[in-house]
């Protein structure tokens, strides 16, 4: 006799199953996944058939199946999570499908869980009956790329599943153009490459992660708040390896990298020695490294990014590279994320043999040093000086201070000393720079001090009287 506990066990063991198999979770086929799990599978001997009653057996086939998800499909997913919220989402559209029938629900969802918590009163009920977790696999089942649990669409044509994959595409382009940050997304274009790449990956539950992933980035760009955020939860990863000198991608090269570390930042400058116009033309980066635990990454700073940041337009695509990095005592290894990161074309770098002989050409001045983006170099230095209850007090070069409500931007309170924060001069203009919170404020003319309440004042420790 079994247990009212195991039989309960067996149960739900063979729900799990018969999900991944209906729904055609991890594989387009029964074929397909009969030949994942190792056994024929037909209608009438599906996969929760497998194993009689033995619960070791069930158990045993879906621990494989949340491996090969995990490891072999590298999703990093939980399957058992994945299937229960599935059914959750299941359920929710079994009561209120009709209710929902013809509203903006992706659009709003995506607005009150991913961006600023806002949403219609007429959807405020749907948004406190789910969770985030809900709302990737909402979206998909909404967009009928995936199936009811009732449904009974069997095997996916490799032509569906490619239309569901352009429509999801289409889908998270039109919300990223949407947002007043970027104009594109790293993940996105990442996850569009790995199945133009990999056609065999494409199947429901890489669509479900494909969605949870983007969604997931898309926070951290969609708002001033997210941004915040991820930068403060990326500063903790933050290191500084000692990789300040000269490198060389060979001895040979007349170009060469100085490397320095400036407050938060390292500064990657490349310098090409022409000898005939007796020039070394530079390039200068701004890059800062994170110990990720499974390696470090690095993200590097075009110089274009200056102008569109002090503008608040879109950032262009190709303005940040992220890159992994293979740090060693005298050689650096870069492999950039994406194709679109090719303007950081650098693979190795060796400490110079000669850093003597680059060095003297840096301070003798011997070769006019011409910046390549002259057009974009600016200034920034550190000057949070002091953080009241109301106000930032930010320090400029000359001793004269500016006085920042913090009533200007919400991501303000969170301002704290050792925060990428100070006085930024670029193209005879003068910013007071959160730079970590993309946040920058004009004080070269007075109108818009006076429209931004922002104050100076002449000397420092007298501003803390008035």
């Amino acid at each position: 006799m079994m247990g009212k506990r195991t039989e309960k066990e067996l149960k739900k063991a063979c729900e799990r199953l018969r999900i991944i198999e209906r729904t055609r979770m991890m594989c387009n086929t029964l074929e397909e996944l009969g030949e994942m799990v190792g056994c024929s599978l037909t209608h009438g001997n599906g996969l929760a058939r497998k194993g009689g009653n033995s619960l070791f057996i069930k158990d045993a086939i879906f621990r494989e199946l949340a491996y090969v998800a995990r490891e072999k499909m590298c999703l990093d997913l939980d399957l058992e999570e994945v299937l229960t919220v599935y059914a959750e989402v299941d359920e929710l559209m079994g009561k209120y499908g009709r209710r929902i029938k013809g509203m903006d629900v992706c659009g709003q969802m995506v607005r009150y869980f991913y961006v600023d918590g806002v949403v219609t009163e007429e959807l405020r009920w749907l948004a406190d009956k789910l969770e985030m977790k809900h709302v990737p696999i909402l979206i998909l089942m909404l967009m009928g790329v995936l199936p009811r649990l009732s449904a009974k669409g069997g095997d996916v044509k490799l032509e569906n599943i490619r239309e569901d994959y352009r429509r999801v595409f289409g889908f998270l382009h039109e919300l990223v153009d949407s947002n007043n940050v970027v104009k594109a997304l790293p993940s996105l274009s990442m996850m569009e490459d790995e199945v133009k790449d990999d056609p065999s990956a494409m199947c429901r539950i890489h669509l479900i992660y494909t969605m949870k992933m983007v969604l997931e980035s898309y926070t951290e760009v969609a708002s001033f708040e997210g941004i915040n955020f991820a930068n403060r939860t990326l500063s903790e990863y933050q290191f500084f390896p000692d990789v300040e000198g000269i490198w060389t991608e060979n001895d040979d090269s007349t170009v060469f990298w100085q490397i320095e570390r400036m407050g938060n930042v390292h500064i990657f400058c490349k310098y090409a020695l022409n000898e005939g116009e007796k020039k070394l033309v530079y390039e200068r980066y701004v890059m800062k490294f994170y110990d990720m635990c499974e390696g470090v990454m690095g993200v590097i700073v075009h110089p274009k990014a200056i102008e569109p940041l002090l503008k608040g337009e879109k950032l262009p695509s190709d303005c940040y590279a992220h890159v992994d990095c293979v740090l060693k005592k005298n050689c650096m290894e870069f492999q950039p994320y994406l194709q679109m990161f090719e303007w950081f074309n650098l693979r190795k770098l060796y400490r110079s043999n000669h850093a003597d002989y680059y060095n003297r050409l840096l301070t003798e001045h011997r070769y006019e040093q011409v910046n390549r983006f002259a057009a974009y170099e600016y200034d920034f230095r550190i000057g949070l000086v002091a953080i009241t209850e109301e106000n930032l007090y930010l320090e400029a070069s000359d001793g004269t201070c500016y006085k920042v409500p913090k009533a200007l931007n919400a991501v303000l309170e969170d301002v704290r000393f050792g925060d990428d924060v100070g006085i930024l001069t670029y193209a005879s203009s003068i910013y007071v720079a959160f730079d970590n919170k993309n946040l920058y404020y004009d004080v070269s003319i007075k109108e818009k001090m006076e429209q931004w309440g922002i104050e100076l004042y002449g000397k420092r420790g007298s501003f803390l009287q008035k």
